[in-house]
């Protein structure tokens, strides 16, 4: 059948603690041609880790399905093909950990297959051995890199380069790929739901029938974003998040009228944020507020995230005790206003 090329996007690096967020397959023949894609971004129910990465955001992931959800769908596409990957091992783990959680076993040496990466100082002349470099030496384009399905064709691309060097020959590796069982699997065509195009906002989707809804911010009056870069002076007042089919904020909602901060207040922090944590909690002590412990409790009066929309644990128990979610630019404002005497 040929080979299955797989890119994941992940909360970080840890598989098992960390999750898959978004993952493609492209489907390769034995000459090198491609015959297939699939991509979907995948809820993770938990925070999505270094976003200025991946640059996924939660309202993106909200709608789609959990890992679990696409389980058949993804075996499918890698039935009978051998795994492809740039940086094989990385990609192998996640596999393994979530089709473990999942409840499904992959045969044994199901993911084992070839990696484009170790196997570039035999095909390209670079000493490094990235993706952008191999595909810079390969003469293929690379584009929207840590995109899943970008990633996934860059790197078919490559293999598709090596089969025409014919250096090697992989039909053991084919032949074995198809007779190898995998387990039978239920739900198949799960709708898919796809990342943002770089520069337009994210599209809408209705919440699927009888799915959870992970994100209960509609008691939360201060939960909103904006573009604009934190800095030393105030900042102008963001638009407010509109009202979405996942989310029963109210529309137009935005801080309470003269909600600010003041020494003494305790405020915390969740997600990897554009500052070092270490520099924002270090501004905030130095104005009087209280950062320590970094737990949320009832009597925190803000949390500060860089995604105000994020899954993560403080996150949500900030929801449930309706405390507000600001972004670092609004926090920027709040804390220049508190040091602006009068």
């Amino acid at each position: 059948m040929g080979f299955a090329v797989v890119d994941v996007e992940t909360t970080g690096f840890a598989a098992g603690r960390d999750r898959v967020i978004e993952i493609a397959v492209v489907q390769v023949n034995a000459q090198g041609a491609i015959t297939g894609e699939w991509c979907t971004l995948v809820n993770p129910r938990r925070d999505l880790g270094p976003q200025h990465i991946h640059r996924i955001t939660t309202r993106e992931v909200l709608p789609a399905p959990t890992f679990e959800e696409i389980t058949g769908d993804l075996v499918t596409r890698l039935t009978g093909r051998v795994l492809v990957a740039h940086n094989l091992t990385f990609d192998a783990r996640f596999l393994q950990a979530e089709l473990n959680a999942a409840g499904l076993l992959p045969p044994a040496d199901a993911l084992d297959g070839l990696c484009t990466m170790t196997l570039a100082p035999r095909y390209l002349t670079t000493d490094r051995r990235n993706l952008a470099a191999c595909c810079a030496a390969a003469g293929i384009p690379l584009t929207n890199a840590h995109s899943a399905l970008h990633d996934a064709r860059a790197t078919a691309a490559l293999l598709a380069h090596y089969l025409a060097a014919g250096h090697d020959d992989w039909s053991p590796l084919l032949e074995a790929a198809r007779s190898r069982p995998w387990p039978l699997t239920l739900a198949l065509d799960t709708p898919v739901v796809h990342r943002s195009a770089p520069g337009h906002p994210v599209a809408r989707r209705p919440r699927r029938e009888g799915a959870p809804s992970y994100h209960r911010a509609s008691r939360n009056p201060a939960a909103f974003r904006t573009g604009t870069a934190p800095g030393p002076a105030p900042v102008p007042s963001p638009a407010p998040v509109p009202r979405s089919a996942e989310e029963d904020r109210p529309a137009g909602a935005e801080l309470p009228a003269g909600f600010r901060l003041d020494a003494g207040d305790r405020i915390a922090f969740t997600g990897q944020t554009d500052q070092p944590r270490e520099r924002l909690q270090a501004h905030a002590a130095a104005a009087g507020l209280i950062t320590h412990p970094e737990n949320v409790c009832r009597w925190t009066k803000v949390v500060v995230a860089a995604d105000p929309d994020s899954l993560s644990t403080k996150a949500r128990k900030a929801r449930d005790y309706h405390i507000p979610i600001i972004t670092e630019p609004v926090f920027a404002r709040l804390l220049a206003e508190l040091r602006t005497p009068g």
